[in-house]
């Protein structure tokens, strides 16, 4: 290329993009292994929301005791959000340990 070609596509298009690394993955399989898992965890989650907002309904149509069963049904709420917090302590632990 000469310098006048060089010079025009510099003005008509900008200047030219800078080269793009290559991503390297590992290992495919790895790689694989990482969604199945992420997406068996989300839906474990998912899970135990629906299980504990299922509980709770429960609670509160089937008992008489609306106050009692409004405590119950929380501290099943509670229980379930407790659960989903450790869940993601442990994977943020198991994420920021070296390889």
């Amino acid at each position: 290329m000469s310098g006048a070609e060089a010079r025009s596509e510099l003005e008509v298009g900008g200047a030219p993009p800078p080269p793009v690394a290559p991503v390297r993955i590992r290992d495919v399989g790895e790689l694989r292994e990482r969604r199945v898992r992420a997406r068996r965890n989300r839906r474990l989650a998912r899970i135990d929301v629906g299980v504990g907002v299922a509980l709770a309904l429960v609670l509160l149509l089937v008992a008489p005791g609306l106050a009692i069963v409004a405590l119950v049904a929380l501290l099943a709420l509670a229980a379930t959000i407790g659960s989903l917090l450790v869940a993601r302590v442990r994977g943020r632990r198991a994420r920021s340990r070296p390889r």
